[in-house]
């Protein structure tokens, strides 16, 4: 399985790169729970949260475009229908849009 760049922000901590499979598996495992997809207009990215956060009572984590997340907050680079790796400029961008 092809490893990605995505940047993950966990509650109360800085965003952070990481390297996970290109699977839907590691993603849950990351977000602990099922996905749920954001696009963030105007980026090649795409923000993925778990679905139930709020009802689970997970932390609060961040607002982004409006709306208040809770748990972990992973940022993905999509290129048509699939998740991609970021360079080093992606993972810098996307860790501004969580500052």
């Amino acid at each position: 399985m092809e490893k990605i760049t995505v940047v993950k922000a966990e509650p109360g901590k800085e965003p952070e790169s990481v390297g996970i499979e290109n699977d839907l598996k590691p993603m849950q495992a990351l977000v602990d729970g099922y996905i749920e997809g954001h696009s963030l207009p105007g980026t090649p990215f795409m923000l993925f949260v778990n679905e139930d956060g709020r009802m689970k009572g997970l932390a609060f984590n961040r607002r982004l475009n409006g709306f208040a997340f809770c748990g972990t907050m992973v940022i993905a680079k999509v290129s048509g229908s699939e998740n991609v790796t970021m360079d080093e400029d992606e993972v810098k961008q996307a860790k501004e849009l969580l500052a």
